[in-house]
């Protein structure tokens, strides 16, 4: 069960990140 939710923790990290480098990205561009 722990495991699991590490997994899931990272995950959500992962897709976190990933939004703000593209939102960054998209902000730089537009700017």
């Amino acid at each position: 069960m722990s495991f699991f939710i590490n997994e899931n923790f990272y995950a959500c990290i992962f897709l976190i990140r990933t939004i703000l480098f593209v939102s960054v990205r998209n902000f730089r561009i537009f700017v």
